[in-house]
């Protein structure tokens, strides 16, 4: 972070540069948490904090539960679809209500979408 607004093209390119040049010693992993905006970084970057198994993984997973990608303002894992296989887009928190009944201590799905939560 630059002390002063008008340096900071000039901290912006000094970072840019030292990241370039660490490049030869880098291990290639990348900890998420500390990734920027996809617009900035690339999707491959996201990616490649995961590895490709772990990411075609987290990819099957969002296909099944965030087709429709409701849940993007984070480090994005794109679906390969754009909706479910009944063709209507569904958002992880239906499928949260479907499965609400699962777990211990917790009113059953019906109640939650009837009101009555007792």
């Amino acid at each position: 972070m630059c002390a002063d607004v008008a340096e900071a093209e000039n901290c912006t390119r000094w970072a840019r540069e030292f990241w370039n040049a660490m490049q030869p010693w880098s291990t290639g992993g990348v900890y998420v948490n500390y990734l920027g905006r996809e617009v900035d970084e690339g999707a491959g970057r996201i990616e490649a904090a995961y590895g490709p198994e772990k990411y075609a993984r987290l990819v099957a997973l969002k296909n099944k539960y965030d087709s429709a990608n409701f849940f993007r303002l984070n480090q994005n894992i794109k679906p390969s679809q754009a909706t479910s296989q009944q063709g209507a887009p569904r958002t992880s928190l239906s499928v949260s209500f479907q499965y609400m009944d699962q777990v211990p201590g917790v009113a059953s799905s019906s109640k939650w979408r009837s009101g009555s939560r007792k």
